[in-house]
């Protein structure tokens, strides 16, 4: 019996499934975000699509005013933005305050 492979793509990251066996992809940062997403409340892969969105998983991308994985706004966020476990425990914590000030809208 050949696999048959099923591609989702969520916010730019690839997701693949395959019947049997299933195999899952590696991402950068995952232990990282594992932690952050448990300690948050999120779906790992939620804030590995937002990362993927924002800055391609590279921990040193910047714009104008934002910085690091999650593009944290430097005059809002404290520490070493492109140090990957402070942007992601900080950006994770942020869209968990936001989804609280908007009822989770």
């Amino acid at each position: 019996m050949k696999n048959k492979i099923k591609i989702i793509i969520v916010f730019g990251v690839v997701i693949a499934t395959l019947t049997t066996p299933v195999y899952a992809l590696s991402l950068a940062y995952d232990g990282i975000v594992r932690q952050n997403a448990a300690r948050f409340g999120f779906d790992p892969l939620l804030v590995h699509a937002q990362i993927q969105t924002e800055s391609g998983h590279v921990a040193t991308a910047s714009n104008a005013c934002c910085s690091g994985l999650m593009q944290l706004h430097r005059s809002y966020f404290k520490g070493n933005l492109y140090d990957p476990q402070s942007n992601i425990n900080q950006g994770t914590a942020y869209v968990r305050q936001l989804l609280g000030q908007f009822n989770n809208n």
